[in-house]
């Protein structure tokens, strides 16, 4: 019998290629985004961390400004680190519904996006 794995997420996550910088404590660490939702994303990252680490997340979106945001690593993959923002954060190429197609992950930042400050 094949087992399938059930997504039990709340937020829907967007597949993106965001450059992101990853503070932790003095650290910082240059990484890729690989997905985002409005209270998470999944980081590919160097960065050694434990779960529950406090860090400092800076996205940059191919166009605007640039994304802030504090979380905690929430999961340790094999390809890289599940970050919850503790809140969520707005932008264009976000999924916010079940019905929601996958947005142009390349979309720009809007000033919503960047009210969510380290």
């Amino acid at each position: 019998m094949d087992l399938q794995r059930v997504d039990r997420r709340q937020h829907l996550r967007t597949k993106v290629m965001w450059s992101t910088v990853v503070e932790a404590g003095r650290r910082r660490y240059l990484s890729r985004t690989m997905d985002v939702s409005t209270m998470g994303a999944k980081v590919r990252t160097n960065a050694r961390l434990k779960i529950g680490t406090a860090v400092g997340l800076e996205f940059t979106p191919p166009q605007g400004p640039h994304l802030r945001v504090s979380a905690i690593v929430w999961r340790i993959d094999g390809d890289g680190l599940a970050f919850m923002f503790d809140r969520g954060i707005e932008h264009p190429s976000l999924r916010t519904t079940s019905s929601a197609r996958a947005a142009d992950p390349g979309a720009g930042a809007t000033a919503d996006a960047h009210r969510a400050a380290v």
